[in-house]
C-alpha cells in the first residue's frame, strides 16, 4: 500500500532505471519485462511469506526489493553461484534476512530468463534451481540452528539472571519459631527449583544422556549427586565420588574442567548401573571465587558429541549455578539475620523495662548466651564511687549469677584498666595479657582454661558503670559482629540498671529512715505481716524485739540535739553490724528500736538482746570533744507461743520494754516477766 507522494516519486524513479537496466537482456520487449515483474511480484510475497512465515512489510518494500534482486542479478550473473551462496551464508551467519529474500528473487529471475532464452526445458530449469535452493536452504538452516541454540544458551542464563536477582530482591521480614521453618523450607524448595531449571536448560540445548550436579562435602571430602537430569533411572544409587577419583573427582580436585570424547572404547568411569558406556564426558567445576560448590557433569554415549565450544558454555552455566547457591546463601544469612535482630528487639524492649537488679543480669546472661557461644561469662560493676568494682560469675546451669569478688579500681588489672580507658568493645587473647604482666581481675582471681576474651563496656550518660566480660578456650571465638551486637544490648542493659538505681533508691527512702538509714516504722509493720504469713506457712517462730535508749531525753537536753542525732545514727551502725541480713532493723520512733528476727526462737531471742545490750554498753561514743556511753531497755516476744497477731506482738514486746525501764533499765525482758511483775 502507497502511503505517501514521496514513495510514488521514488517508485517511478526506480522504475525508470528498471526499464534501462533490466529490459536489455530481453531484447528490449518492454511488454515482456513488465509481463515478468507482474508474475515475479506475487513469486516473491509468498517466498517471503514462506521464509519468514509472515508477510512482507508493504507493498513499497516488496518492489523495492523486486528492483534490488534484479539489478544485483543484472551485474553479478557472471558469478551466480558465488553470489547466491554468499547470500545465503550472509542470511545465516548475520541473520540479515533481507538477504535471503534477495537471492530467492534472484533464483527467480534467473529462472525466467534462461527459461526465456530456451537454453533449458521448463522442468529442467525448476529441477536445476529447486536443488540449487533446497542446497542453500540446507546450509543456512544449519547455521541457523546452531546460532539459535547459542542464543537460546543465552536467553537461559539472562532468565536465570533475573529470576535470581528476583530472589535476591524478595522482602525479608522476621517470623516467629514455626514461620522461620516454613520460610527455610519454602528457600531450600526455592533453591532446589532453580538449580533444576539450570540443569533442563542445559539439557535442552546439549542433549546429552545425563545432566549431573555434584555436591561437595568438605567435611567429608567427598562428592555426592545433588540434582540431575536425564537418563536418571539408570543411575547408581547412592553415588558418592572422593575427591581426585575419576574425572569428577578430578575436576573438583584441580578446579580444572574435563573433556574426553575421542575414545571408541568410551572413558573408564561410570555412573550408571548397566554397562552402558559413555564415550563422551565432559565435567566443570563449580566455583564460587576459589570456594568449591560442586561439579556440573554432561555425558553422551556418542563419541565426540561436544562442539568445541561446549566447554566455554558449560561453564557459564556453572558460574550460575554457582550464583544461584551464592544467593540462596545470601538470601538465608539476610533472613537469619532478620529474625536475631528481630528477637534482639523484643528483648531490648523486655529488658528496658526491668528495675530489677538480678532480673536484669540474668536477661543480659541468657541473652549474650543466644548470640555467642562462650566458656565464661560475668558482669563486672562500678561502685557509685568508683573506688571498687564487683565481679558477678553466671552460672549457665542454674540461670543464677553469683558475687565472685569485690576487687579495688586502682588501674593495676586488666578490667579496671578497661573499665577506665575503653568506651569500646575489645578482644584479647591470654597470650597478650601475659605479654602485658597485667592479671585480668586479680592476681588471686584467675579464669584458668580461656584462651581468648571479650569485654563490653556498660555506659551510660557518657559514664562507666560496669562490663560484661567474655571467655572461650578456643582462639579467636568471638567476632566483630558479635562485639557489635553484645555492644548494643549492654548499653541497654546499662540503662536499665541506673533506672533499677534510680527506682531503688525512690524505695529506699520511701522506707528507709532518713537519719539512721534504717528500715521505717511503716516498713516494720508491712515486714511483720508478711512474716506471719509465711511463718505460719511454714511453723517457724520469729521475735520481735523493742529497743529504747536509756535515758535520751536528758542527754539530749546536756549535749544538744546534733549529738543526740549523732548517738542514734552511731547506734545504728552498731547494730546492723552485729545483725544477720536476714534481720529486719528498724528506727520505732524517737530513740525507740525495732527488730524483727525471722527463725528466732524464745532462747535465741533473748542471746541475741544481751548481746546486743552488752555491745552498747561496752561502745565509746565520741562527739567533738566529748565521749560518753549509753545504755539499752530492751523488751521481745515471740511468735507464735506469746502472741499469735501482730498487734498482740507488738503490745507484748512493747509491755516487756516498759518492765525494763521500770527494774532499772539496761536490762532485757521477755513478756512473761512483764506479766510476772504487773501481777
Amino acid at each position: 500500500m502507497i502511503q505517501s507522494r514521496n514513495q510514488l516519486y521514488f517508485m517511478g524513479l526506480i522504475l525508470a532505471v528498471l526499464i534501462v537496466v533490466y529490459c536489455l537482456p530481453f531484447e528490449q520487449n518492454l511488454v515482456v519485462t513488465s509481463a515478468i515483474f507482474i508474475i515475479l511480484f506475487p513469486v516473491q510475497m509468498v517466498l517471503w511469506r514462506l521464509s519468514f512465515g509472515r508477510k512482507a512489510k508493504d507493498f513499497f518494500f516488496c518492489f523495492s526489493l523486486l528492483i534490488v534482486s534484479a539489478i544485483l542479478k543484472h551485474y553479478w550473473h557472471q558469478f551466480d553461484t558465488i553470489f547466491y551462496l554468499l547470500s545465503i551464508l550472509m542470511a545465516a551467519v548475520l541473520r540479515y534476512r533481507i538477504l535471503f529474500a534477495i537471492a530467492a528473487s534472484g533464483f527467480t529471475l534467473e529462472a525466467f530468463r534462461e527459461y526465456y532464452y530456451g537454453y533449458e526445458s521448463p522442468e529442467e530449469v525448476a529441477f536445476r534451481y529447486v536443488l540449487f535452493f533446497a542446497a542453500g536452504s540446507i546450509v543456512y538452516l544449519l547455521l541457523w540452528e546452531e546460532k539459535r541454540k547459542k542464543e537460546g544458551f543465552k536467553k537461559e542464563l539472562d532468565d536465570l539472571k533475573y529470576g535470581m536477582n528476583q530472589l535476591d530482591e524478595e522482602p525479608v521480614v522476621a517470623l516467629s519459631d514455626s514461620g522461620q521453618i516454613s520460610r527455610k523450607v519454602d528457600a531450600a524448595l526455592a533453591l532446589d527449583e532453580a538449580l533444576k531449571h539450570i540443569l533442563q536448560s542445559i539439557h535442552s540445548i546439549f542433549k546429552p544422556d545425563t545432566v549431573l550436579l555434584w555436591q561437595y562435602l568438605p567435611e567429608k571430602q567427598q562428592l555426592r549427586i545433588r540434582d540431575q537430569i536425564g537418563n536418571i533411572q539408570d543411575l547408581k544409587e547412592n553415588l558418592i565420588v572422593e575427591m581426585g577419583e575419576g574425572p569428577v573427582g578430578w575436576s573438583a580436585l584441580n578446579q580444572k574442567a574435563f573433556l574426553q570424547q575421542n575414545k571408541e572404547e568410551g572413558i573408564p568411569f561410570s555412573i550408571y548401573r548397566k554397562n552402558q558406556v559413555i564415550r563422551s564426558f565432559l565435567a566443570v567445576p563449580v566455583l564460587d571465587g576459589n570456594r568449591l560448590e560442586g561439579v556440573l557433569t554432561l555425558d553422551s554415549s556418542h563419541q565426540n558429541y561436544f562442539a568445541a565450544d561446549s566447554e566455554t558454555m558449560v561453564g557459564s552455566f556453572a558460574t550460575q549455578i554457582s550464583e544461584t547457591i551464592r544467593m540462596a546463601r545470601l538470601a538465608k544469612e539476610r533472613e537469619e539475620r532478620a529474625f536475631e535482630f528481630q528477637a534482639f528487639y523484643h528483648a531490648s524492649r523486655e529488658l528496658s523495662a526491668m528495675i530489677d537488679f538480678d532480673e536484669i543480669i540474668r536477661k543480659l546472661h541468657l541473652l549474650s548466651a543466644e548470640i555467642v557461644h562462650s566458656d565464661f561469662s560475668a558482669i563486672v560493676m562500678l561502685q557509685l564511687d568508683a573506688t571498687q568494682y564487683s565481679v558477678f560469675e553466671w552460672n549457665p546451669q542454674e540461670k543464677s549469677s553469683k558475687m565472685l569478688a569485690e576487687l579495688r579500681n586502682d588501674g593495676r588489672t586488666w578490667i579496671s584498666w578497661f573499665l577506665s580507658n575503653r568506651e569500646e568493645p575489645l578482644i584479647i587473647s591470654t597470650s597478650q595479657l601475659e605479654l602485658q604482666e597485667m592479671p585480668l581481675l586479680s592476681e588471686e582471681q584467675r579464669i584458668p582454661g580461656m584462651a581468648t576474651f571479650l569485654a563490653i563496656p556498660m555506659r551510660h550518660q557518657q559514664k562507666s558503670i560496669g562490663a560484661m566480660l567474655l571467655g572461650a578456650k578456643v582462639k579467636d571465638a568471638f567476632s566483630s559482629y558479635e562485639a557489635r551486637i553484645l555492644s548494643i544490648l549492654c548499653n541497654q542493659a546499662a540503662v536499665s540498671l541506673e533506672n533499677a538505681s534510680i527506682i531503688k533508691k525512690m524505695e529506699e527512702l520511701a522506707i528507709t529512715d532518713g537519719l539512721t538509714g534504717l528500715f521505717n516504722h511503716r516498713f516494720l509493720q508491712e515486714a511483720l505481716d508478711k512474716e506471719f504469713d509465711r511463718s505460719e506457712r511454714q511453723k517457724t517462730p520469729f521475735s520481735l524485739l523493742i529497743m529504747d535508749i536509756d535515758h535520751f531525753k536528758g542527754f539530749n537536753d546536756s549535749f544538744g540535739h546534733p549529738a543526740g542525732d549523732f548517738v542514734l545514727k552511731s547506734l545504728a551502725n552498731l547494730l546492723k553490724a552485729s545483725a544477720r541480713k536476714i534481720d529486719i532493723l528498724a528506727r520505732y520512733g524517737g530513740e525507740e528500736f525495732a527488730a524483727l528476727l525471722p527463725g528466732i526462737d524464745q532462747k535465741n531471742a533473748r542471746k541475741t538482746a544481751e548481746r546486743w545490750r552488752k555491745s552498747v554498753q561496752r561502745a565509746s561514743f565520741k562527739w567533738e570533744t566529748k565521749s560518753f556511753a549509753i545504755t539499752l531497755s530492751i523488751g521481745f516476744a515471740t511468735f507464735p507461743i506469746d502472741a499469735n497477731t501482730k498487734g498482740d506482738l507488738i503490745d507484748k514486746a512493747d509491755r516487756a520494754l516498759y518492765a525494763a525501764k521500770e527494774k532499772g533499765r539496761n536490762q532485757v525482758r521477755h513478756c512473761t516477766e512483764a506479766e510476772m511483775a504487773r501481777g
